[in-house]
């Protein structure tokens, strides 16, 4: 993607993920709502959880990535939960079952991203799972920061074998 394109979606998500919910009414998709501290909570488990599950594979040593980085990969979270858990799964989940609306939610989320569409499957499930649970957006917020942190500061295998001891 071009830079252009990669700063058109960035805006283009931004300007949709604040001006959205000012404009539509979509409450959670379940009578759950539990406190915002233990979604928070909740939240960042799911994240620590969904990170360990995939680098079993690869496990990584994690690196610090800045200010800049982490506020970007905290705010693109934001903005896609509040896309595809709220307005997506929400909205879904407002004219079908609730299983249906999370099945497409989460396939919709993994065809969006098109590298390891498997392991997004995974995230999209993860983080949907964790906005049922909890009734409250902030729980798939804090697990997918939380795990796109973690991904950003993860050093791949073959630069962390040429670091020095």
């Amino acid at each position: 993607m071009s830079p252009t394109g990669l700063w058109s979606r960035i805006g283009l998500g931004a300007l949709l993920a604040t001006g959205l919910p000012l404009a539509l009414d979509i409450p959670p998709p379940t009578v759950l709502h539990v406190p915002v501290p233990l979604a928070l909570t909740v939240g960042l488990a799911g994240g620590l959880a969904l990170y360990s599950i995939s680098a079993q594979r690869r496990p990584v040593p994690i690196r610090t990535i800045g200010l800049t980085k982490t506020t970007f990969v905290v705010g693109w979270a934001t903005v896609e939960e509040i896309l595809w858990r709220w307005l997506l799964l929400g909205g879904l989940a407002l004219r079908l079952p609730l299983g249906v609306a999370f099945a497409a939610a989460t396939a919709a989320f993994a065809l969006a991203h098109s590298h390891g569409r498997r392991g997004q499957l995974v995230a999209g499930a993860t983080f949907g799972g964790l906005y049922l649970l909890t009734g409250e957006l902030w729980a798939p917020i804090a697990a997918h920061a939380t795990y796109n942190r973690l991904v950003a500061g993860s050093v791949s295998p073959a630069r962390a074998e040429m670091r020095p001891g």
